[in-house]
């Protein structure tokens, strides 16, 4: 199971839960720890980075940040001078990520 991360006292956000199967389980370890006003529900989000918060984010992180860390470095500065390029071209809103995602909550006591 995930750990449970948050502040001590009040409500505490549930970490890593990129399914409702974990955040389930997290929800029923937070019941057996005694966390009262459990509330499981969807949220609106939204993140509008820059092209650079973009590219940073990619590079740093996931599946292309592995892929690109595997590259050598001058193909890497090509395809990182590629790709700029590209997103050059886009408008802001192009890389706004607006969805649902899956929110819980629960109360610790005292």
């Amino acid at each position: 199971m995930s750990t449970l991360v948050g502040l001590i006292n009040g409500q505490r956000p549930f970490h890593d839960s990129d399914s409702a199967g974990k955040l389930q389980d997290h929800l029923i370890a937070a019941a057996v720890l005694g966390f009262t006003d459990i509330e499981i529900g969807p949220v609106a989000w939204s993140h509008r980075p820059s092209a650079e918060e973009f590219i940073a984010h990619s590079t740093e992180l996931g599946v292309t940040s592995r892929r690109l860390k595997r590259m050598p470095p001058a193909a890497r500065e090509e395809f990182l001078r590629a790709v700029r390029a590209r997103l050059a071209e886009l408008p802001p809103e192009g890389f706004t990520d607006g969805r649902q995602i899956l929110a819980g909550t629960a109360r610790a006591l005292g």
